[in-house]
């Protein structure tokens, strides 16, 4: 079972039925934190290359350079401790959300939030040449409803809330309610309103604390 996530996108069917049978799998805390490691490493990445620093480049002209690495070192780090949040809400707290309403094995339901952690973490990588070569923010990314909210409205918890919704973000749901099909007795029609309900939910706090923390940082450069 050491390559079990290889494998889920490989030959998924196979793989599945052979999670679904295990008793036990073994070494998925290696998996976990290397994917934490690959979470740091990317979040870190994108904050060096300015990635969400558009307040803090804006101070540039008024502060001293001292000042503006500063800004930016903070904001490294605190990227750094956001990616290790992430990775404990996805791998952790979803797996816990689903374990509750499935009753299916912890470690098990772990794996499939392994397997979304991963295609997040694609959709970051995607999101840098975007903003390096075409400036665009993630909010806007063409593989998102973002970009065609932006056309309706310039309110930002719209944007970042329609933004939330991509491509990848729909593959993870169709996958998530697939995997929980095949381990869970429990009707298709309920896994579907679990999975869809949790992501509703995060798109909602992805909105919220985006518009939010954008003010924040507003009045912080204002005072």
């Amino acid at each position: 079972m050491q390559n079990y996530l290889y494998r889920l996108f490989t030959d998924m069917d196979g793989q599945l039925f052979r999670i679904q049978k295990a008793e036990d799998i073994q070494k998925v805390w290696k998996a976990s934190l290397l994917l934490f490691l690959a979470s740091i490493a990317i979040y870190i990445w994108m904050a060096w290359l300015g990635m969400g620093t558009n307040l803090i480049s804006q101070e540039f002209t008024s502060t001293t350079p001292d000042v503006y690495n500063a800004y930016k070192l903070w904001f490294i780090m605190g990227r750094a401790l956001f990616a290790i949040l992430l990775a404990v809400i996805i791998l952790y707290l979803t797996s816990f959300y689903f374990y509750l309403f499935t009753k299916i094995r912890y470690k098990k339901l772990v794996i499939m939030q392994q397997v979304v952690l991963m295609m997040m973490l694609f959709e970051r990588l995607l999101w840098i040449p975007l903003f390096v070569y075409l400036g665009l923010d993630w909010y806007v990314s063409p593989f998102s409803l973002g970009i065609i909210t932006s056309y309706f409205t310039q309110h930002e918890w719209f944007l970042y809330f329609f933004g939330s919704i991509t491509i990848i973000q729909i593959w993870i749901i169709a996958f998530q309610a697939k995997y929980l099909s095949r381990l869970s007795p429990m009707k298709i029609w309920k896994i579907w309103t679990l999975v869809i309900i949790w992501h509703l939910i995060s798109y909602l706090i992805v909105a919220t604390l985006g518009y939010f923390d954008e003010q924040l940082l507003v009045r912080w450069f204002e005072s």
